[in-house]
């Protein structure tokens, strides 16, 4: 039923707070989080930049807000 509560995500509700600040408090969980998401993100933008994708062209400053 946690699937079906949109009130609560199911991690928050196992683990009694938020994935993020669950990370935040324990160093080697959060520095693996960090490896995994990089690990996703890297090969994306390395094949998105070079691509010839000119979108980021005179670009000097890139912000990631809530990603």
């Amino acid at each position: 039923t946690a699937i079906l509560d949109a009130s609560t995500e199911p991690f928050a509700r196992v683990n009694g707070e938020p994935a993020y600040q669950y990370y935040g408090k324990n160093d080697e969980l959060n520095k693996s989080m960090q490896y995994a998401m990089s690990g996703v993100s890297v090969p994306y933008m390395k094949a998105l930049l070079g691509s010839g994708y000119d979108g980021f062209e005179g670009v000097k400053t890139l912000v990631d807000v809530g990603g």
